[in-house]
């Protein structure tokens, strides 16, 4: 199977079999709870500071990745893992592409990317939560979808369908691009820390 581009899909070729990453609904909600979700991809967009940061992004990265493969046996081989003793073992892929996958991921899964980049994404405030299951539902009932199809979107995938079949309102104040939205959950995990190290 080839990999998706439009909708966020990645293919990784090694040794002759071919890892496809897919950012669905389903890998998403595989991640933890709606709050754990958001919690991931704060982690992720955020440049770390300590190397404590930088280990617990590494890792967010890595469960990701492991959640979005659709094929658990070379993952071992490409990303790495981590021994008994909580070492990490290096795979044949770098560090930093790890992370950037992962990224670009948790982005096309949770967020959904405009071709064009400055068309309206999501609307409102900043999500606290991401339900998988209520945007499935969303998909079932304004799409026509399947439960399998449905659940086999990435979020870039289901914007997209959805502005087709009901193009946003330009005039809509209230609608956010994909910059904005990162911005906003950047702003929001800063918040966040601040709020729990006053209250720790």
């Amino acid at each position: 199977m080839t990999a998706n581009h439009a909708i966020g899909e990645v293919g990784i070729s090694y040794q002759g079999a071919d890892v496809i990453f897919r950012p669905s609904l389903l890998a998403i909600s595989r991640l933890g709870s709606p709050a754990d979700i958001i919690g991931y991809f704060v982690e992720l967009q955020e440049r770390p500071r300590t190397r404590t940061q930088a280990r617990r992004q590494f890792r967010a990265a890595l469960h990701v990745l492991s959640c979005c493969a659709d094929d658990q046996e070379p993952l071992d081989a490409l990303l790495g893992g981590y021994s008994e003793r909580m070492h990490y073992q290096p795979g044949v892929m770098p560090l930093d592409d790890i992370v950037t996958l992962a990224r670009h991921l948790i982005l096309h899964g949770v967020a959904g990317v405009s071709p064009k980049g400055d068309e309206p994404l999501i609307k409102g405030e900043p999500m606290r939560e991401f339900d998988a299951a209520k945007f499935a539902a969303m998909a079932i009932a304004h799409l026509g979808m399947s439960e399998a199809d449905a659940w086999s979107q990435t979020m870039t995938g289901l914007l997209a369908a959805l502005r087709s079949k009901f193009p946003p309102d330009k005039s809509d104040a209230a609608s956010i691009t994909e910059k904005q939205y990162t911005d906003s959950m950047g702003w929001l995990a800063k918040v966040n820390a601040m709020r729990d190290k006053k209250h720790g």
